[in-house]
């Protein structure tokens, strides 16, 4: 099963305060805008079906990644295999 995986490191000063979700949901926006342009990532690291993007906040570090990966089960938050699933 091929899964989207996003990963944002939240210790950085651009997720300090009560702005952390406006900056989270800046990141998903610009992402978002990324993924309706071009399906596709182009990235060095990618193959011709896969994904990946770099995600920056708001002072142009890099606080995170977008991927998709083929994963054999469903995983936990922080699973070793890198697959994120939350049960809401």
């Amino acid at each position: 099963m091929k899964k989207l995986l996003i990963d944002i490191n939240l210790e950085n000063a651009a997720f300090e305060g009560d702005d952390a979700g406006a900056e989270i949901a800046s990141i998903l926006r610009d992402l978002a805008d990324k993924l309706e342009s071009s399906p596709i990532l182009a990235c060095p690291a990618a193959s011709d079906d896969e994904l990946l993007a770099a995600l920056y906040d708001v002072n142009g570090n890099c606080v995170g990644a977008c991927e998709t990966r083929e994963v054999t089960r469903e995983a936990t938050v922080g699973d070793q295999h890198g697959a994120y699933c939350l049960p809401w």
